[in-house]
C-alpha cells in the first residue's frame, strides 16, 4: 500500500464480506473454507496468519 503511495499507483482495499461474497464462502469463516476451494490440501504457512485473506482477495482480482 505504502509502495503504491509513493508511486502514485491507485489501489483498493477490498473488504473480508466482499471477499466472501465473491468466492462463496463465509466471511467469518474464509480460513476454514478457502485451502480446498484455491487447491491446496491443506492450509499453507500462515493461513490463518492473513494469507488465507490476501489469496481469497488475490482470487477475487483475477475472478478464479
Amino acid at each position: 500500500m505504502w509502495a503504491c503511495v509513493a508511486c502514485d499507483v491507485q489501489f483498493e482495499e477490498i473488504s473480508t464480506s466482499v471477499i466472501a461474497k465473491q468466492v462463496g464462502a463465509e466471511a467469518k469463516r474464509l480460513e476454514d473454507t478457502m485451502p480446498e476451494l484455491l487447491g491446496f490440501v491443506s492450509a499453507p504457512t500462515y493461513w490463518r496468519a492473513g494469507m488465507a485473506k490476501a489469496f481469497a482477495a488475490n482470487a477475487v482480482l483475477l475472478k478464479v
